[in-house]
């Protein structure tokens, strides 16, 4: 063993103990620090699916996780996008379907996502400095879910921000996705072609 570390005193203990209280977060506000909502992949690795996993696989993954999206990988191992919660349970998986001329349960996960080029992208230094509110205004300006963050070298995905999580944390409403504006919108979602109701 190396002298240079020594054992580390341990307790004795007098009573069988009681979990801790929760540390209660700071209250988030359009003020706060951006990054302290940042999902850090440097911290902790995001879940990754092949870009042919069946639909029905990625809802499964997506609900037993309770997670709200997954990076979607190509063969040769690349983040070629993500697919989240609304490409899989929301109109957008119709639109998709439509345009493939596909069953919705016959998309795969290189269907369902959003290629990672089309997802906006900042660097690590802009989201250490950003705040809350410049996060809502670019998921509202962007029509993006997701904010991805490089790391320096521009190489590596290093962390992602997500509208949802945001919109949670500040008890606000953050509507950047697409969404329906009339039933004719619906309509040509699931027939392709407008339709007076």
């Amino acid at each position: 063993m190396n002298t240079a570390f020594e054992v580390v005193t341990t307790l004795d203990l007098t009573a069988k103990p009681t979990l801790c209280d929760t540390d209660t977060p700071k209250a988030t506000s359009l003020q706060s620090p951006a990054i302290s909502l940042m999902d850090n992949y440097g911290l902790a690795s995001p879940l990754k699916v092949s870009d042919e996993v069946s639909y029905d696989h990625v809802q499964e993954i997506l609900a037993d996780t309770h997670s709200q999206y997954l990076l979607v990988e190509d063969s040769a191992g690349r983040i070629s996008g993500l697919v989240g919660v609304e490409h899989v349970t929301g109109i957008r998986s119709m639109i998709r379907a439509q345009e493939r001329q596909q069953r919705i349960r016959e998309l795969n996960a290189g269907d369902l996502m959003e290629a990672i080029d089309n997802l906006p992208t900042i660097s690590l230094k802009q989201a250490m400095r950003a705040k809350l509110g410049d996060l809502v205004a670019t998921f509202e300006k962007t029509s993006s879910d997701y904010v991805l963050v490089m790391d320096p070298s521009g190489q590596s995905l290093r962390g992602l921000f997500s509208a949802r999580a945001i919109s949670r944390n500040l008890k606000m409403p953050i509507n950047p996705g697409y969404q329906a504006r009339s039933v004719a919108d619906i309509a040509l979602a699931i027939t392709g072609e407008y339709k007076r109701i």
